[in-house]
């Protein structure tokens, strides 16, 4: 599984807008997960978006750990 961390505006913004998103989402990506007001950058607060995409089959089962 590989999970890009994206910065997202709450609110227009000229430094940055949801490209970021619409690629990754182009890319196979889902949005699993949103942090409100969670980043500080250009005196703005900026949501912090988790996507997700799956890059392989869980087909084995993982070894034990402890043992």
């Amino acid at each position: 599984m590989h999970m890009p961390d994206i910065a997202c505006p709450v609110q227009e913004s000229k430094y940055l807008n949801d490209d970021s998103i619409r690629f990754h989402s182009r890319l196979g990506f889902s949005e699993v997960g949103r942090f409100h007001d969670s980043g500080y950058k250009f005196n703005q607060w900026f949501d912090m978006v988790w996507m997700e995409k799956m890059i392989g089959e869980h087909n084995a089962e993982p070894k034990e750990v402890w043992g």
